[in-house]
């Protein structure tokens, strides 16, 4: 059966309850929106693959991961984009963290030899997708600021829950900087 998974990272507790605070306020301010329900998280990649090639896949991206040293993210300031007919607000990164993930993306996305969808050539942090106009200066309005320094140690996959229609994390890959693990050759037949 093809599953849909993402590849991603996921802020450390503080910021994960900064984020859903965030998200409950808005909520309470405009109604239901766009990820409203779903944990902050920075999108990198999206695939679907069959579940029984998934501990292959794993096994890839275990050992392309094992490689990428941790690294900080600053998250500095809000913004917005849009999408037709509607917009995004979202917590910027600094450009040095931006440099880095898209840097491990990069090399993530040259040696896969599966189909990745990118999500990461902007990396961000969603608060709130598929608003309107009306609620997009909602947002603006409650949220001025957002400035904060994280630890990332680790990249997640999640995968695609159908009854809940949001991401459960089921894996968390460690950032070893062990550029040994990551140079060995990986079997994927």
């Amino acid at each position: 059966m093809i599953q849909k998974y993402s590849l991603a990272i996921q802020p450390t507790e503080p910021i994960l309850s900064r984020v859903k605070e965030m998200k409950q306020q808005l909520r309470h301010a405009i109604g239901h929106y766009g990820s409203a329900n779903s944990e902050a998280h920075i999108s990198l990649f999206e695939f679907e693959l069959d579940e029984k090639k998934y501990s292959i896949a794993l096994s890839y991206f275990k050992k392309v991961m094992a490689g990428f040293a941790p690294f900080h993210i600053a998250y500095e300031g809000l913004s917005h984009f849009k999408h037709l007919p509607y917009f995004a607000f979202y917590v910027k990164l600094d450009g040095s963290s931006s440099q880095t993930i898209v840097n491990y993306c990069k090399q993530i996305k040259k040696a896969s030899p599966y189909s990745l969808i990118n999500k990461y050539n902007s990396p961000h942090m969603s608060v709130g997708r598929k608003l309107s106009k009306e609620g997009l200066d909602i947002a603006s309005e409650l949220f001025t600021e957002f400035n904060a320094i994280d630890l990332c140690e680790a990249f997640v996959i999640r995968k695609f829950n159908s009854q809940r229609r949001q991401y459960d994390i089921v894996e968390i890959i460690p950032l070893l900087n062990d550029m040994y693990a990551a140079d060995t050759q990986l079997s994927l037949f």
